[in-house]
């Protein structure tokens, strides 16, 4: 892994040549290899400001001379750097940001009828007009961000508001199943207001179109809210999403209704910047049959391993792994019980990050595994993906 003086280096010798947005991407990729090294933030709130973002460089120095252990000399620099911004930015005038995202992706599903979660959009059982389960697939997806910070008057310590918008793409193409092609089209505006430096809210509401087999199939209403306290190393996330389905066609129909999911997320940052993600949840899907409404538990464990080879290729290996306990409240035909499932996820995934000029490569694996006291329900699913990701923006 490069170390801070190193990439620090690097950031400040792009930033002198005049290659500000370099210098920002450097650094910024170092925050994330490093993200309690506050040399990292000042000299990004350097780079932020060369660029005329003020609102950004403000926000990171704020985030260092909140930090009891830093130097006087330090403190009073910032001071000096904070009032320097104050004179450049006109009251109430911000710079919005904006990022990008295109992502390329192929890969092989073991069972092309099923699609659990896919890019966490569950839309269950697809059709069966083949009897070909595996196949190989492709994609797209194309993601976009903007954000814009609020400038406030007279902010506390550590406090900002910024309104964010996007819109994201995608679609998957399998190569033989039949029925299994799925397409959405997302769009979401939010914000975020850190009310001190430990304290923040967020908010956001979003519609997502999803098409199958180049058929208009559902249409998802979501309203989400996140309530997240940092402490110096680890953040506790409480959680908060509803969802309303629609469905097009007249035998989906008994599928509308809502789904209302509270959770509760922690993650910690151990030596050698490995992260570990707690999540547990609960949902209540109140749908119009109630063979398909449901309540289930959900808990998950992930672990992020970063790591350098071949001395500067940075890589990041994610192990994840998953159970979720689902009980319907219906009797289906030909059955006396209701439904009961258990399904088991585990992942595996390698990052490799700035292969070339920013693109980014992540090769996955992925396996599930349903158990139900109705034998049509059990499953089992494979999922291999390649996929080649490449951030821009300004």
């Amino acid at each position: 892994m490069p170390q801070p003086s190193a990439l620090i280096k690097a950031a400040v010798d792009e930033r002198q040549q005049g290659n500000v947005k370099k210098s920002i991407q450097i650094l910024h990729s170092g925050l994330q290899l490093h993200p309690g090294n506050l040399r990292i933030k000042l000299e990004l709130a350097s780079s932020y400001f060369a660029n005329e973002e003020y609102d950004y460089a403000r926000k990171l120095a704020q985030e260092v001379a909140v930090h009891e252990d830093i130097p006087d000399v330090v403190r009073n620099n910032i001071k000096q750097f904070l009032a320097l911004i104050a004179q450049r930015q006109p009251e109430g005038k911000s710079k919005s940001l904006s990022r990008q995202n295109i992502n390329v992706f192929s890969g092989y599903d073991s069972n092309a009828n099923i699609a659990p979660a896919d890019q966490s959009i569950d839309i269950g059982e697809l059709t069966k007009d083949s009897v070909q389960k595996n196949d190989s697939f492709y994609g797209l997806q194309y993601d976009f961000a903007r954000f814009t910070p609020v400038t406030l008057k007279q902010p506390q310590q550590g406090e900002s508001l910024f309104y964010h918008a996007g819109v994201s793409l995608y679609f998957k193409d399998y190569l033989d199943v039949d029925g299994s092609d799925i397409y959405f089209i997302n769009a979401r505006s939010g914000a975020k207001y850190n009310f001190s430096k430990q304290w923040s809210l967020q908010g956001r509401v979003a519609m997502t179109h999803i098409g199958l087999d180049k058929q208009k199939l559902v249409n998802y209403y979501d309203l989400s809210s996140m309530l997240d306290y940092r402490f110096d190393r680890s953040n506790l996330s409480l959680n908060l999403e509803a969802n309303f389905k629609d469905y097009y066609d007249s035998d989906d129909r008994d599928k509308n209704g809502y789904h209302l999911s509270p959770s509760v997320s922690y993650k910690f940052m151990l030596p050698k910047q490995v992260i570990i993600r707690l999540k547990a949840g609960h949902t209540a899907a109140n749908l119009k049959s109630t063979v398909h409404s449901y309540t289930a538990s959900e808990y998950g464990l992930n672990i992020s391993v970063p790591f350098t080879l071949f001395e500067e290729q940075r890589f990041i290996v994610e192990l994840g792994t998953g159970k979720t306990s689902s009980y319907y409240r219906g009797i289906e035909t030909h059955y006396r019980d209701k439904r009961q499932d258990t399904t088991y996820k585990h992942s595996l995934k390698l990052n490799a990050l700035n292969i070339y000029q920013q693109l980014n490569m992540e090769l996955s694996y992925n396996w599930y595994k349903r158990h139900s006291n109705h034998d049509i329900h059990e499953y089992q699913r494979e999922l291999v993906t390649l996929s080649f990701k490449y951030p821009f923006g300004s």
